[in-house]
């Protein structure tokens, strides 16, 4: 569930979202596939296609992807987002009862925190079919997978920039789509 691209053999997008690819062990082969870089003998899928993409709106505050593994009928909604947006469309037995103390927890100490859940689409529902299905339709009764932890530590010269900056007589403020807990850490 993201939204990167290959240009030219080069991967771009957003550097927390290369970061994440990285450790899941794939590789982007072109715009909508992903290879196992260990490849399908390791017991993961090979080959994983994304058949959809409804990307990432700061209004929203969730991006969800259509994808199957290369062979398979069956397809699967992955979807990632603000933990409070992302509960909403949670199956309730899914949700841990600590689901909002951990998530806070998190955002207290600086991490962004971001919700990942899922659902399997039958295969009896055509492609054809899962075009059709509004976007509310297909991110509906999710499962909760976990949460994804991204530490961005402050660049070492941040201090002194903004001391800099306040002594020299401007006024220095954050502006942040960071959850409010994320962003009262890094103030």
């Amino acid at each position: 569930c993201h939204s990167l691209a290959v240009n030219a053999g080069n991967l771009i997008g957003d550097p927390l979202e290369k970061a994440v690819l990285e450790t899941t062990g794939y590789a982007m082969i072109q715009n909508n596939a992903l290879r196992s870089i260990e490849g399908s003998s390791s017991g993961r899928p090979g080959t994983i296609l994304i058949l959809r993409r409804f990307g990432f709106s700061s209004k929203l505050k969730r991006m969800s992807v259509i994808s199957r593994e290369a062979g398979s009928d069956d397809s699967w909604v992955l979807t990632k987002g603000a933990p409070e947006t992302v509960k909403q469309f949670l199956r309730p037995d899914s949700i841990p009862h600590d689901y909002d103390d951990v998530s806070m927890h998190h955002m207290a100490l600086g991490q962004r925190v971001l919700a990942i859940a899922y659902r399997k689409i039958t295969s009896k529902e055509t492609e054809k079919q899962i075009e059709q299905l509004n976007r509310e339709e297909l991110e509906s009764d999710l499962i909760f997978a976990g949460f994804l932890l991204l530490h961005c530590p402050i660049k070492t010269d941040s201090g002194p920039v903004v001391s800099e900056l306040w002594n020299s007589g401007n006024q220095v403020v954050m502006i942040t789509g960071d959850a409010i807990y994320t962003a009262a850490e890094v103030a």
